[in-house]
């Protein structure tokens, strides 16, 4: 973070590969059209990561899982 330029090739990779991997997954399963996509490919991106944080900083296993499927429920109801 401190030196981005330096860094380019792998905070890309940790952010744009995973926004277009998430992003093409809620396009193919109906979740969101392709207009929505990226905004919610980082929602939940977001999302999970501070789930791993949490889980991280707190070892509440069974609280963080089943907030990460609450997460992916709410991702199969939601629609554009």
């Amino acid at each position: 973070m401190r030196e981005p330029e330096r860094y380019r090739d792998f905070l890309d990779g940790i952010v744009l590969d995973w926004l277009t991997l998430i992003g093409d997954h809620l396009v193919e399963a109906g979740v969101v059209d392709r207009e929505h996509a990226s905004a919610l490919a980082t929602l939940t991106l977001a999302a999970f990561r501070g789930l791993l944080l949490v889980l991280v900083a707190t070892g509440d296993r069974d609280r963080t899982s089943a907030a990460a499927r609450a997460l992916a429920g709410a991702l199969v109801t939601t629609r554009p």
